[in-house]
This record gives structure tokens, C-alpha cells and sequence, in this order.
């Protein structure tokens, strides 16, 4: 929440509402004894989600997919039959799938005699269901089943994801692409950008990488046909051409490979967000709130970050909670908004967001102050890591007003939270270790903490840091010093 008004309960003068979402696994046992949490890895940057989704299949494992089981063919593909057609309930997915798993002898041509001039009937193994009846041609049946009788006799793809399962990524490039000059299958472009991304084997070629995912992302579309459901559950799942997009817009926003443009990144972003990935939307919100790649404009953004959110997408919920918290232009404080997407994304454990739930509870902004229940948001947030709230419970433990006071505890909690950089237990550390609260009395120790709290941009006026400096001894200063400025040392 950037930088807010003072926290009733913290002894120093502000808190950052520092919103780090890491998830380590955290014992219940160590919150119900006042204990903090062990010390989390830096979070790290994952890369894209490896999945793959084409048509009627849903395929997060490469290796799922074999076309000679599957001889539905798609239409949409043939030179113009129901492209971008008139709507038509048989062309739905549901109907297609009905179709092609209940009704095998419904509107299917064979393959063969994509005409209807062979002997060979519906039902036969090379059958493909053709969709809604009259709207293709004689051109569109027989390019559509050309293609079909290839991909049915097509080992290539198949090759190609054993030989990248095996990491025998010269072989996977050279099947992959075998497999999609025969049949454009996109899954296969989408692999040979990954290898080319990812330096997989050697094979580092960001300009490669680019290419495939361009031919994905510039194929024909069919909007309706290709649109997103998010599943907050399974957020690693999206269409080809949305994983075409995003990774798009990462590599311009990134600059991997490629100079960096904002402008692209955000027009990739649009793209993916036109086809309902929730993830898309609010980094596009995010861009029109800053004006990254583009115009900037706060209610579009907060329009865009409340369609993600009520698509399920927890970080846009926060981020929505954020703007109607802080207000901007075109978008007044709303405290009340602000609590109730805060509240929608705290109960999908979003760990900013339950310490934002707590801070307003603490400090009754739109609703009454309840500490008692401000406390049990902070340790849910304190548990996920957070080390706003680690520095609030440490304050709950260190004043005693609505828990025991505790000044082990407090100062258990005040370190977990410094460690991770949070400025103002850093200053309240070095208060305790300056006293021996909590602990033992440690100079050393308080200076360090004292001088890293200014480093992090706490007001620590430079007498207090002299006087302190002045009562180490030679040794002490010595070590500090390692510390503070090591390649000094």
C-alpha cells in the first residue's frame, strides 16, 4: 500500500505495507507458540508455465497428445469453412465433443472420400467430424481432409516430444518442425520457441524463439472458438495462442534477446487479455495505471483489474482493493470497495491482502477498529511471510495490550521480519538489542540493525548512529563494519 499512516500498535514512526507473497511451508504450531517462521528463500522468477492446449484437447503433458487417437479435425483450419462463420450451435465445443465421443455417426465425411464417392461408411477409424453440415465447400472438405489424413498418419510430433522429455533437443527442433510444416500443430511451435527461449541443449536463439511464437500468435483466429476460462485452481492452463501472447509481452517487456519496448509488451498483453487470460488483464491494468507502453488512464485500469478479479484472479482482487485504497485520478477512496476486494482476496490466502484486511481493522478505516481480530489477519499474513504484518505481531507481543507481552517472542518476530528487509523492525531490533529486551544486551548487533534500518530509508538521525558507534569497542567496530561495507573489510 505504499506508505501509509502510523500502525497504533508499532512503537517507531511508519510502516511499509510491503506486499511479498512467498509461500514457505509454515507450521501451525509455530504461530500457536508465538514463534516466527524459518527464514524463506528469496522469491525467484519462474519462468513461463510449460502447457499445451489445442482445440478440444486440454493438454498440460506434451506426451497426452497422439493424433493418430485423435481423428476429429478441426474445420476452423480448412481454407474458409466456418471461419469466422455465422454462429452455429453445432460448431460449439460441447456440441463437438458430444459429437465426437457419444455421436460418431453424426455429421462425419471420411478422410478417404471427403465427397461421399467411396464405399466406406461413417464410423470408420479415418472418419472426421466435419461441424455444421452445408457451410463448407468441396474445396474445404477435401483441404480439411487432406490435412486430417496426414496428421493421422503423422509420427513426427510424437518424436519430437519424446526426444525434448529426453533432452535431446536437436532431434526434438528437427522432428518439431518436420511436424509442423505437415500439419501446423502449435503445440509444436510453442515447443521449438521454449528451446530457443530457454537455451535448452545449447540452443539459445531469442530471434528463433520470437519467430515461433509469432506463428502461433499470427495464425488465423477464431475468437469465439479460442476464448480463456480462467480456473484460478489451475492457473498454469491456457490456449496456445494466449501462451503465444504472454510470452510475447515478457520478451519485449524483458527485453530478452530484443531491446526492450514497452509498447509492444502492452500490445501482446491486449491480446492475451482479449482472450479472457485473467493474468493478461491485470498486467494490462497495470500498464494503463502507469502509463507503461501507452496512455495512462487509472479508471481503465480499475476496470480491468475488477474483470480479472471477478474472473477469479487473486492478484487483480488486490490490486483492486489497492486502487479504491489509495485513490487516483478518476477514482475517489473508497474504503469500504477497498475492504471488500481486500476481504475477496484474503480469503484465497493472498498475503498482502490479509494484512491490508488487518491494518484496516486495526485502524477502523471503513469499518470499527477491532485489534483482536486486526491480530489473527497479521498472523495468517506473518505466516505467509509477510514482513509488515511479522513486524505488527511483533508489536502486539511487545506492547501486551491485546496479548500477554511477550518480549521474546516480540523480538523473535522482529528479526524474521528485519531479515527480510522491512525497515521499521530493523529500527526495533536494535532498540531491543541496545536494551538486552527480549534477549541478550548486544551493541554490536543494534548498531548493525540501526544502520541498515537507515540504509532502508528509515529516519534514523546520524547523532543517534555516532553515539552508538561511539560505545563499541575496537573489535565490535570491526566486525559491524565486515558487515555494513564487506568488500571495505
Amino acid at each position: 500500500m505504499d506508505k501509509l499512516a502510523t500502525l497504533r500498535h508499532t512503537p517507531v514512526a511508519l510502516l511499509l505495507a510491503l506486499a511479498l507473497h512467498q509461500s514457505p511451508a509454515l507450521a501451525q504450531a509455530a504461530l500457536a507458540a508465538g514463534q516466527p517462521p524459518a527464514q524463506a528463500a528469496p522469491a525467484t522468477v519462474q519462468p513461463p508455465a510449460q502447457v499445451f492446449v489445442s482445440g478440444a484437447r486440454l493438454v498440460v503433458d506434451p506426451s497426452q497428445f497422439n493424433p493418430a487417437d485423435s481423428p476429429v479435425y478441426n474445420p476452423q483450419l480448412a481454407s474458409s469453412c466456418n471461419f469466422m462463420a455465422a454462429y452455429d450451435w453445432r460448431n460449439d465445443e460441447v456440441t463437438r465433443r458430444y459429437m465426437r465421443d457419444f455421436a460418431p455417426t453424426g455429421d462425419t465425411v471420411s478422410d478417404r472420400s471427403p465427397y461421399g464417392d467411396a464405399s466406406t461408411g461413417p464410423g470408420d477409424s479415418d472418419d472426421f467430424f466435419i461441424g455444421a453440415g452445408g457451410t463448407c465447400g468441396k474445396g474445404d472438405r477435401g483441404f480439411a481432409a487432406g490435412l486430417n489424413y496426414i496428421a493421422r498418419k503423422d509420427k513426427t510430433f510424437g518424436a519430437g516430444v519424446a526426444a525434448f522429455q529426453a533432452k535431446d533437443y536437436p532431434t526434438a527442433l528437427a522432428q518439431l518442425e518436420i511436424a509442423y510444416k505437415k500439419v501446423g500443430y502449435p503445440e509444436a511451435a510453442l515447443m521449438m520457441a521454449r528451446i530457443y527461449l530457454n537455451n535448452f541443449g545449447g540452443k539459445g536463439d531469442p530471434a528463433k524463439a520470437i519467430y515461433w511464437y509469432k506463428q502461433v500468435a499470427e495464425a488465423r483466429r477464431n475468437p469465439r472458438a479460442e476464448l480463456v476460462v480462467y480456473d484460478p485452481a489451475h492457473p498454469e492452463i491456457l490456449s496456445t495462442r494466449a501462451e503465444a501472447y504472454v510470452s510475447l509481452a515478457q520478451i519485449y517487456m524483458l527485453g530478452l534477446g530484443v531491446a526492450k519496448d514497452p509498447a509492444e509488451a502492452r500490445r501482446w498483453y491486449e491480446h492475451a487479455s482479449d482472450l479472457n487470460y485473467s493474468p493478461a488483464t491485470d498486467m494490462l491494468a497495470g500498464a494503463w495505471l502507469k502509463g507503461y507502453g501507452g496512455r495512462k488512464d487509472a479508471k481503465t485500469a480499475l476496470a480491468l483489474y475488477k474483470k480479472a478479479g471477478e474472473e477469479g484472479y487473486v492478484t487483480a482482487q488486490y490490486n483492486a482493493g489497492r486502487m479504491y485504497y489509495l485513490g487516483a485520478e478518476g477514482v475517489p477512496q473508497d474504503l469500504k470497495a477497498a475492504g471488500a476486494w481486500f476481504v475477496t482476496a484474503a480469503r484465497s490466502g493472498h498475503a498482502g491482502a490479509l494484512y491490508a484486511v488487518a491494518r484496516m481493522l486495526d485502524l477502523g478505516e471503513g469499518v470499527k477498529a477491532d485489534p483482536a481480530k486486526a491480530l489473527v489477519y497479521y498472523k495468517e499474513a506473518a505466516l505467509k511471510s509477510n514482513p509488515a504484518a511479522q513486524n505488527a505481531v511483533a508489536t502486539y507481543f511487545y506492547r501486551g495490550d491485546v496479548v500477554p507481552k511477550d518480549l521474546n517472542i516480540a523480538r523473535k518476530w522482529f528479526d524474521a521480519a528485519a531479515r527480510k528487509g522491512e525497515p521499521d523492525a530493523m529500527f526495533n531490533l536494535a532498540a531491543m538489542y541496545s536494551r538486552g529486551e527480549g534477549g541478550d544486551k548486544n551493541l554490536a548487533s543494534a548498531y548493525v540493525w540501526l544502520a541498515l534500518s537507515k540504509q532502508a530509508g528509515h529516519a534514523v538521525p546520524d547523532s543517534t548512529l555516532t553515539e552508538l558507534r561511539s560505545r563499541l569497542s575496537e573489535q565490535e567496530k570491526a566486525k559491524a563494519d565486515a558487515i555494513l561495507r564487506p568488500s571495505a573489510s
